[in-house]
Order: structure tokens, then C-alpha cells, then sequence
């Protein structure tokens, strides 16, 4: 199999090398339009970047927020334990008074 590879790139190669160039170059102002192009595709206000940031910033929180709920779930489902935690402090404070 590489051999064969080996061999049409050689073909090709050499086929590549005896080519002829095209007579035409581009059209006049092609490469500028081109260019011009790609500038405003890419080029957007400054509003519309802080949009976006602030929208991506919003999944990241929301994902972060429900991986978080995913991770605490089994320790909520006991509640005794959580009550524990929090009776225990209230009835201290309230003796203390």
C-alpha cells in the first residue's frame, strides 16, 4: 500500500513540475475583496463581543451550577443529618441567652 502511495506521488509530482502556469492572473481588485471580505465577517461592535462573552459566561454558570447539584444530591436526600448540623448551633445559642 505504501508503495503504491510512494509511486503516484511521484506521478504527481512530476506531472506538477511540467504544468503550465494559467495565462490569466485573478481579476484586478480580487485579493482586496477578498480581504475585505474576511475583515467584515470577522469585525463586529464591541456590544455584540461583550454579548456574547456575557452569554457564554452565563452557560458556564449554569453548567457549573448543575454539576454542582448533581455532585450534593445524595447529601441532601438525608435530611437528619442536615437538621442535626443545624439544631445543635440554635439550641447552644439558645441557652447561652
Amino acid at each position: 500500500m505504501m508503495k503504491t502511495f510512494n509511486e503516484r506521488l511521484q506521478i504527481v509530482a512530476a506531472d506538477a513540475r511540467q504544468a503550465a502556469w494559467p495565462d490569466q492572473p485573478a481579476p484586478p481588485g480580487f485579493a482586496a475583496r477578498v480581504a475585505a471580505r474576511a475583515v467584515d465577517q470577522f469585525q463586529g461592535s464591541g456590544a455584540a463581543a461583550w454579548e456574547r462573552l456575557a452569554v457564554q459566561m452565563v452557560w458556564c454558570a449554569l453548567t457549573l451550577l448543575v454539576v454542582c447539584a448533581a455532585l450534593n444530591a445524595p447529601y441532601l436526600r438525608r435530611a437528619s443529618l442536615l437538621d442535626c448540623a443545624v439544631q445543635e448551633p440554635m439550641m447552644r445559642l439558645m441557652w447561652s441567652l
